[in-house]
């Protein structure tokens, strides 16, 4: 239909402003704590990302959803990733730096040799001070794949963390197979929690 030639040109033109940023690592990172809520204390910081300023990329929602329907997603998440861990040391210091990515690129090489270990190394961050979160919304009906990846990020020190729990499909089976160190409740599970029993 028309309306979907449109979609698809829209798509094409805004595809290539987003390779064009992502080639030029136009990510910003913002920084939300993560607070122990029994002492109050700083326990982590977890990475944001954002586009450029008062662009159509500022918010992630938008970003990554154009990402993935244009082939994208992938070299987007290895940016916000590296923008991370870069900007982390500064940031986080001596608390854990928790970040976001994509279930599909945990599998890749660049975990256990290669980008990542080079730049926790630069950073001077071990794998253990690394939550990797992994929203429970992301993970496709096989997980087989996924939770051979968070084994062997386990095996190499990582911490795991399970995000927006409480929003997949498989009724909290996640739970169970991936066993993450860190679960991260989704607010519309909690909402109204005290006063509804």
């Amino acid at each position: 239909s028309l309306q979907d030639e449109r979609e698809r040109n829209r798509d094409r033109v805004w595809g290539a402003e987003l390779e064009k940023f992502i080639r030029e690592s136009g990510i910003r990172t913002v920084w939300q704590p993560v607070v122990e809520l029994q002492s109050g204390a700083f326990h982590g910081f977890e990475a944001l990302s954002r586009g450029p300023k008062d662009s159509m990329f500022e918010m992630p929602r938008a970003m990554f959803a154009l990402s993935s329907r244009v082939g994208s997603s992938g070299d987007l998440d290895r940016l916000c990733r590296a923008s991370a861990i870069r900007e982390g040391t500064g940031v986080a210091s001596e608390h854990k730096l928790f970040f976001n990515v994509l279930p599909t690129t945990l599998s890749g090489s660049s975990w256990s040799a290669g980008e990542v270990p080079d730049l926790l190394a630069a950073a001077g961050r071990p794998p253990g001070e690394v939550v990797v979160e992994v929203s429970e919304r992301a993970i496709g009906p096989d997980s087989a794949a996924l939770v051979a990846s968070w084994d062997a990020l386990r095996n190499e020190g990582f911490r795991l963390a399970l995000d927006d729990v409480g929003t997949g499909r498989d009724g909290g089976e996640a739970l169970d197979r991936l066993r993450p160190d860190y679960l991260k409740v989704d607010a519309s599970v909690v909402r109204g929690i005290d006063s509804n029993l």
